[in-house]
This record gives structure tokens, sequence and C-alpha cells, in this order.
């Protein structure tokens, strides 16, 4: 047996690196490695980057998949979904594509990269869908919370088909890189095996980095440079049920499909909340009964109510989750602006912290946050879960204030007076 150290100058940094440990037969047991898989690749004569991340995704604990993520822009979560669930879960996605084809609306599909025999439909939290959700969170629930902390919102939900004939997408990241910005991560998971002839994801490993966006990428002749043909990329073939996160900045691709099959992708995505600044380019596609209900916390702690499903709505994807906002506790805010602070993921102001009054003017930021019909539409969601008369308990002193603040903050002073009485008089 053989084991080594090497020496790799890569983005003006050396690093180190483990050797590949092998047998008298040579038999790759596994390997640790901290550099873009196809640099390293080429180092030791490797036919393909995939074959050096295969190994490096084989029996790793939490941290290595995270590190493996941080290194290469991707990482597969094996197994993520049972087989049985993929297999109803898909019949159930197949079917409500075909319906949302036949009468779509203006907010059915979102954009997607060379859309032709493609479909990215965006989907609602139902119970169905929410399971398969919070199955992917908990099986790995050490990744997920090392990527983001439970009030970290979701900001995309969807499934990707695509179909027979469809071409290989153009060669894009999903946001711009900018190290000062917020990380979306988003997860694919795979409804069905995903072999080669299914157009797999084509990953070109480490061109999130610092070092390929700022020095290397604005050199480039774009999507069509020689460096995607010099630097082969990582075609990602996935099991039925297993799961490929990509940090959004890292340059992929959807693969040509020349099976006889749909493939089909059940993707979410999740941003963090370490920066205030938004990455740019990103679409935030989601059905705007969605749009700011749910995050992280949701699905890991949640054991998720449901509504009946509607008789008359015709729809496949049938019984719609009943959106509590069990991550924004309204018996902590006595203040609308601060609610609407914690929603959008903004850092809360010293003068807005939960459970006090906004002392200070609100910041111009939030100002026009509160124009947007997004907020608009959270903040009368909030008014609904307060004033529902099914909930069977008094709203406290607090939560009058709060409905009060919120009903001042959609332009209905008089029913913020009403509100104020109350909570007075408790």
């Amino acid at each position: 047996m053989m084991c080594g150290k090497k020496a790799v100058q890569y983005a003006s940094e050396v690093v180190c690196i483990p050797t590949l440990i092998k047998s008298c037969c040579g038999e790759t047991y596994g390997l640790a490695i901290r550099a873009p898989a196809a640099v390293i690749a080429s180092q030791y004569g490797l036919r393909s980057p995939s074959l050096l991340h295969e190994h490096r995704i084989k029996l790793m604990a939490a941290s290595e998949l995270v590190e493996t993520l941080e290194d290469d822009g991707f990482v597969v979560l094996r197994n993520a979904l049972p087989e049985d669930r993929c297999q109803s879960l898909r019949a159930l996605l197949a079917e409500e594509l075909a319906r949302v084809i036949e009468n779509p609306t203006p907010k059915s599909f979102s954009k997607i990269n060379n859309p032709d025999r493609r479909h990215d439909l965006r989907l609602p939290v139902t119970t169905s869908i929410g399971e398969g959700l919070r199955w992917v969170l908990r099986t790995y629930r050490n990744v997920y919370s090392s990527l983001f902390t439970t009030d970290a919102p979701l900001v995309e939900l969807g499934v990707i088909t695509s179909h027979p004939g469809a071409e290989r997408q153009n060669i894009h990241s999903d946001v711009e890189f900018d190290a000062e910005a917020s990380k979306i991560y988003t997860t694919f998971v795979a409804l069905q095996q995903v072999d080669a002839r299914m157009g797999p994801t084509q990953v070109w490993a480490g061109t999130h980095t610092p070092y390929f966006c700022e020095f290397y990428k604005p050199r480039m002749c774009g999507p069509v440079d020689p460096y995607y043909d010099a630097n082969k990329p990582i075609s990602v073939e996935l099991s039925c049920g297993d799961a490929l996160i990509i940090d959004t900045r890292v340059m992929h691709c959807g693969g040509r499909n020349e099976s006889e099959k749909d493939r089909m992708l059940f993707h979410f995505s999740f941003r963090t909340l370490d920066s205030e600044r938004l990455p740019a380019g990103f679409t935030y596609h989601l059905l705007p009964e969605v749009e700011g209900m749910f995050n992280m916390g949701s699905f890991l702690d949640a054991d998720g109510g449901t509504d009946a499903p509607s008789a008359s709505s015709g729809s496949p994807v049938e019984e719609q989750c009943n959106p509590q906002l069990p991550e924004i506790p309204t018996d902590e805010y006595t203040d609308g602006w601060a609610l609407l602070c914690r929603w959008s993921g903004l850092r809360l102001p010293k003068a807005v912290e939960p459970g006090n009054q906004c002392e200070d003017q609100p910041s111009k930021q939030l100002r026009r946050l509160l124009q947007t019909p997004e907020a608009q539409q959270f903040l009368r969601r909030t008014i609904k879960q307060l004033t529902n008369p099914f909930m069977g308990t008094e709203l406290s002193s607090t939560q009058w204030q709060l409905l009060g603040s919120i009903y001042e903050l959609v332009g209905e002073p008089d029913h913020a007076c009403e509100c104020r009485v109350k909570a007075s008089s408790l």
C-alpha cells in the first residue's frame, strides 16, 4: 500500500493533498482532496473528474460532504429519498405537469435555460411535496444544518422535467459571484435513475471560487469559452432518490436527454442569512401562496398540519399545507416592521428586536420592501392567521399590538386603532 502527499499550486495558494491510497492490486479505497476535482484529476491522470468526485462522496461524514460542496461547488447525497416515495411523488408531479400544461397560468412555470422540451413547474407545499422535502432535510440534517440556520428562507420550489429530445443547456451559473452576498444552495432530487443517456447535470468543479470568478471568468468568452472544452465537466449520474446540492455560483448545465423517458428532478433552494446583500441573478421563483411562508425550520421542526383538499380544484397536487409560519412566532413581536424584517431575512436593527417597538424611523430599504406586492401579501396573510376564527385561542395583548401595527402598515388605521384598544384592555 502506498500513501503520500503532494503540493498542488492552484489559485495562488499551495494546498496539501493526500494522494490516492491503493492496495497492491491497485484498487482505490478513498481520497481526501481539498482542491477542485478537474484540477486534481488531471494531476493523477484519472480518466474523468467524475471518478475522483465519486470516490470523494463515499463513506463521508457530514463535515466532509460540506467540505466537498465548498471545494467543488456541488456534492451528491446518496439515498436522500426512498425509492417508493420517489415513485409516488414522480407519478403525482407528472400528472400535475400534464394538467398545468393544458391550463397554465402566468405563475405556473419558471424561466429555464434552453426551454425547448423542458419545463420548470412551480410547486405548492402540499402534504406529499412537503413530506418529500422534509425527508431529504431530515435524512441529511447535519449537512443542511451546517449550511443554513433554521430561519433560512425557502426561495425556490419546483420540479424540472427534461423531455426526450431536450438539447443540452447553455453553460451557466444561477447567480452572479459576489463574495459579500448571501449564498443560495439548490438541491435536485432524482425521481428516477439518471444515467448518461438521460442527460445528467454537468458541473465544472471549482468554478464558484473567488479565484475563478474574479480572475479567470471576466477574461472568458462566456459559455463558449475553450476552457469548458479543455476542462471536462463532471457528469452527475444519479440513482433514484439521490440528491445533488449545488452552490448556485458554480458553472453547470443540464445534459441532452437522448433517452425515451422524462428526466424529473424535484428541486428546492434555501438562502443563507449571513449577509443582507442578495446575490444577483437568482430568480426566486415560487408560487404566490408559498412566497415568504416557509423556511428550513418549517420542515425540520414541524410535523406539518394540512387542510382538507379542495374537491373543486381538479388538481392531482391535492392537499395544501396550512402555512402557520412556525419560525416567525407572532407572539414575540409587537411591531409590524420587526416582523417584516424577520420575514425578509434582513438583519434586525437594535431598535427592532423581537418584543420591542421600532423606536427609530425604519430604514429606506425596509420602506421600499413594504411597497412590494410580496411584502403586502405576507402582511395580509399574517392578519388572516391572527384573525382566523378556527384557531381556537384568544389573542394575547402582544398579538393585538402586532395586529394593530400590521393594520397600520397595510393602510387600515381604523382597524389598527381597534386593535390597540383591545390590547390595552388585556
